[in-house]
């Protein structure tokens, strides 16, 4: 009798957990057909593509199945830049970064307190970071090696301070709160396309409000702090771990039908005057809402702050397509083109549009500072937009980001200015570990 009732309760047990699995089955694939469809429907309204999202949904990135998704993210959150890489992370699969959250030259950490070493930080967003190459080829790894390889026993160590998003504002706040306190003898600023994309209204990284991209700012960094802001699948795996790992689907499905019931509650602008304030600078005192004088008064600022401090500077104006004069290369062409395929909410005709206005009207500026200042502090903004223009091999990767021939350029350009301070004894044909 009693094998009996322990074999009914096995039974009953088994019965359970069966339906518990089929139910769970049926959640997710219900969720899954639903997600689907919804962002399809987007996709032919808005003309927007979501492949990134369709990719996010196959089975085989379930984080049931798969740590992909389930991974801790490579960004941690700062309360003044806003975000910044994950000590002994990865930025990318060939990028990775070391203990003081840097994006390391090659394999090795640096020595931030070696006193021995000259010690030079490169400012940037991601071109600067290294997207599409690995440690060993990025402009920072190329110019380290490049300028260590000298005959006057100096010893360098070039910070890769890039920040895949990062422009001018969170760089002036970057350098004037830390890196000042590495005892650099140079910073390098190589910015111009993140400071456009943030005053692109189009972009999904501008901070919209009131038909206006609003200045020194990012939708990131409006919804850190709007208590109304969109629970995202993002908020859902910081939360609830081990629960978005059994219920992926139908907890995106959740938060997507909560966000639809509450879309007309999210408002970005509350408490916060800096809003209407930077559009009545931009009509008022610019009458312009390129977000130009924003970019440079960042740069302005960064110089000035350097000089205080006795630190050596210089800024670049990097190169873009379709600001450069370079005749581009097929797999340039195609890499630029499939940018926009990707993204249907952007207009070529239009980016390229906005962007040669942002470009005109920022060298407008920085010339007519250049002019205020003294010789030998003018030559510290360079314009190098067209440096790749007698280049035949291919120099971008897409739109901003560079191959490894494209940062050797960018590389060789910044020792030259370099070199006109240090004066050093350089060694020609220098061999670059890993680099094509």
């Amino acid at each position: 009798m009693l094998f009996k009732d322990i074999k009914k309760k096995i039974k009953i047990t088994f019965f359970y957990l069966i339906s518990f699995i089929f139910i769970l089955i049926f959640l997710e694939s219900f969720s899954y057909v639903g997600l689907y469809s919804y962002y399809k429907y987007k996709e032919i309204k808005n003309k927007k593509t979501y492949t990134f999202l369709f990719e996010n949904l196959s089975i085989k990135n379930h984080p049931f199945f798969s740590k992909k998704l389930n991974s801790k993210s490579n960004y941690i959150f700062d309360p003044f830049i806003s975000s910044r890489y994950r000590p002994n992370s990865s930025y990318s699969k060939d990028l990775k970064v070391g203990k003081h959250g840097f994006i390391i030259n090659g394999n090795k950490e640096y020595k931030l307190f070696d006193d021995k070493l000259i010690k030079i930080a490169l400012l940037g967003g991601s071109s600067v970071a290294g997207t599409g190459v690995n440690n060993y080829c990025t402009i920072s790894a190329q110019l380290e090696k490049l300028i260590n390889a000298n005959n006057n026993n100096k010893k360098f160590e070039v910070i890769n301070a890039g920040i895949g998003g990062s422009y001018s504002p969170k760089q002036l706040v970057f350098f004037s709160i830390e890196l000042i306190h590495l005892d650099l003898d140079y910073v390098v600023s190589l910015d111009g396309f993140n400071d456009f994309w943030h005053s692109y209204y189009k972009s999904n990284d501008s901070a919209n409000y009131k038909g206006k991209a609003i200045p020194n700012r990012s939708q990131y960094q409006l919804d850190m702090f709007n208590k109304n802001k969109k629970f995202t699948t993002d908020d859902y795996q910081k939360i609830f771990p081990n629960l978005s790992k059994i219920l992926w689907y139908s907890g995106q499905f959740l938060i997507g039908f909560n966000n639809f019931l509450n879309k007309e509650k999210n408002n970005i602008a509350e408490n916060n005057p800096w809003l209407d304030i930077s559009i009545s600078v931009m009509e008022k005192k610019y009458k312009d809402f390129s977000h130009a004088d924003f970019f440079v008064s960042n740069w302005i600022s960064l110089y000035s702050i350097a000089k205080q401090h006795n630190i050596n500077s210089l800024f670049f104006l990097q190169p873009v397509i379709p600001i450069t004069k370079k005749k581009l290369t097929i797999p340039e062409k195609e890499s630029y083109i499939n940018v926009f395929d990707k993204k249907k909410h952007l207009e070529i005709n239009d980016y390229e549009e906005k962007i040669d206005i942002f470009y005109k009207k920022s060298l407008k500026k920085i010339n007519n500072f250049k002019n205020k200042i003294p010789i030998e502090d003018s030559e510290k903004f360079i314009d190098i937009s067209n440096l790749f223009k007698d280049e035949n091999d291919r120099a971008f990767l897409d739109l901003v980001h560079y191959v490894e021939k494209g940062n050797n350029l960018i590389a060789k350009e910044i020792l030259k200015h370099l070199n006109n301070h240090y004066k050093l004894d350089l060694i020609d044909n220098v061999k670059l570990k890993n680099c094509q």
